[in-house]
Order: structure tokens, then sequence, then C-alpha cells
């Protein structure tokens, strides 16, 4: 059911309002013809509304006519409407792109940095030791190369016996394992 609904979505489907003698031949004869209707919902006694999709529209009026019924398409609904819409309105497709070409932009930078594992060295001589190598907030993620940054980290700052720098996202996270100092 799910599929249906995402495939009548893609394709398109319109909203009627059926009104006549007896809506519920209009429904019986569409049915009989193989043309799938959903959402039915009488409104009065000689008054539905239901939802069809676009490609069995045409089969309709036949349907109508014969049952002498008359239907009002109410809503339309569905890709092919929202594109239309999207057509007339150039500016705020052209702002959705915008937009999303920026958070795909913003996107591609580190904004966060996290040290983890640290307890005898503190976050702040670990970051300075990471933005002397290169990873400092605001830094593009394919410009950063990580190997070289735990190198730098194990290099400068002798309590580290271990170091992973990843990025998650827009985050970078350097874990530090400390060593042990024998007494």
């Amino acid at each position: 059911m799910l599929m249906f609904r995402i495939l009548s979505f893609l394709t398109g489907y319109v909203e009627f309002l059926v009104i006549g003698e007896a809506p519920e031949r209009f429904v019986n004869m569409a049915a009989s013809r193989g043309i799938y209707l959903w959402d039915i919902t009488r409104i009065s006694e000689n008054s539905i509304v239901l939802k069809v999709r676009l490609d069995a529209v045409k089969p309709l009026r036949q349907i109508a006519r014969r049952t002498k019924c008359r239907f009002h398409v109410s809503r339309r609904l569905g890709l092919p409407f929202f594109y239309k819409r999207l057509l007339r309105r150039k500016s705020m497709a052209l702002g959705v792109l915008f937009f999303l070409g920026t958070l795909y932009f913003l996107s591609s930078f580190v904004w966060f940095i996290e040290v983890k594992g640290n307890e005898q060295l503190s976050t702040h001589e670990v970051l300075d030791v990471a933005a002397g190598a290169g990873l400092k907030k605001g830094v593009a993620k394919w410009a950063l190369d990580t190997g070289s940054v735990e190198e730098a980290i194990a290099d400068k700052l002798p309590l580290v016996s271990w170091t992973g720098v990843y990025i998650k996202g827009t985050k970078a996270i350097i874990e530090v394992a400390e060593r042990i100092v024998p007494d």
C-alpha cells in the first residue's frame, strides 16, 4: 500500500467531488474497469469525494456520462503538479537550490572538535597541537590529513601513547590514550 502511495505521488493523482443520483454506481463501474479509487468519503446522499491516479482520469469521463454523474477536480496532488507550481515560482526554486547548495557546501567543513580520553592532558593542549597540524574549526574536510594530525599529537605530547582522529559529519573527534607512568 505504501508503495502504491509513493508511486501515485510520483505520477500524480487528483481528488474528485462526484455529484449525481447514484455516485456508488460511478464507483462500482470504475472498479469493474480496473480503476483504483481510494479515500472514498460520502459527503451527502448524492455526492462523494475520492482520489484517483492521473492516468485514470480520461476513462472516468465516460463512466460519469453513463452513470449520469458530474465530477469536479477539487485538488491536484503529486510531483507533476508540484513541478508545475515550482516552474511558475522560479525565484522560489532558485532559493531552494541555493539553500541546498549552501547546506552541502557548509557540511564539507569541520565546525566542531571534541577531545576524548584525556585525563592528565588538558583539552587546550591537545587542541593547540592539532591546530598546529592543520585541524581547527572551519577547515575543509577534504583538505584535512588525519594521519598527520595523529602523528603531530603523538610526537609533540609525550604523555600520549596512542591517538585517533576521525571525522563524523561536521565534527572532528580526537581520541587520546595517555601513557601510564610507572611510580
